[in-house]
């Protein structure tokens, strides 16, 4: 279905078979945001992930594991997917947040804009380098 769905438009259709492997084999996470995120941990600042992966071991990528989290979200497990606002009010509540409490970073706006809706403030990513400012703007510490 998604070979399908990112093949509207182009003159040869998607090849559907290993398609998620090959979309995720030059991913790699950004070290400042893993740093970040890291540091937040350590000031005492409650972390969690959530994914719209397929499966758990999808997001586990260059460092990324499950200890860098207070609570990890992904849409397979759960039922839903962002931006569906459920999946957000799931989020707070495996962080023992109220929605109101959280920051939610994400690189599609979409979404951003779902967690707003359920109270969280929202960043929308684009560039570590203005994204680490801001979050240390929003949550009152050093995140560098």
């Amino acid at each position: 279905m998604m070979a399908e769905l990112l093949s509207e438009g182009l003159e040869r259709p998607v090849a559907p078979g290993g398609l998620v492997a090959r979309m995720l084999e030059t991913v790699e996470p950004d070290p400042a945001m893993l740093q970040a995120v890291g540091r937040a941990r350590e000031e005492g600042i409650r972390t969690g992930l959530l994914s719209n992966a397929w499966s758990p071991r999808q997001y586990r990528i260059g460092g990324i594991d499950d200890g860098l989290f207070d609570a990890v979200v992904i849409s397979n497990e759960v039922g839903m997917r962002k931006p569906s606002e459920a999946i957000f009010l799931e989020a707070a509540r495996r962080l023992g947040m109220d929605p109101g409490g959280c920051v939610f970073v994400d690189d599609i706006r979409a979404n951003v804009e779902a967690a707003e809706r359920v109270g969280m403030r929202g960043v929308l990513h684009e560039r570590s380098e203005e994204t680490v400012p801001r979050l240390e703007e929003l949550l009152g510490v050093s995140l560098g």
